[in-house]
């Protein structure tokens, strides 16, 4: 089917573009990294009105159970909880070039 082979393009372009900046990460800095997650966050808390009325947009039109409509709503609190787990990874001893 068409819409299969354009799905798997998209897929394989989209492993491919994660395996680029794999590299790319792994031969930054942690202080870029962090900077990196605090950027995230940063941008996060940013768009959140847009993320949400999105969500609420989604949320409108799908026809999933309570429970998994529950698992896909974004709150302010969740957008929060999503922005300081950034911060809080940013937070932590790099693991890169441990063993």
């Amino acid at each position: 089917m068409h819409i299969d082979s354009d799905v798997s393009k998209h897929l394989r372009e989209l492993a491919e573009n994660a395996r680029a900046a794999s590299r790319t990460l792994a031969r930054s800095t942690a202080e870029q990294r962090n900077a990196g997650l605090h950027a995230m966050a940063a941008a996060l808390r940013a768009a959140a009105p847009d993320v949400l009325a999105a969500n609420a947009d989604d949320l409108a039109a799908s026809r999933t159970n309570d429970a998994f409509r529950d698992r896909l709503t974004l709150t302010v609190p969740r957008m929060e909880a999503i922005a300081q787990g950034l911060e809080d990874i940013a937070a932590l001893p790099d693991p890169l070039g441990r063993t």
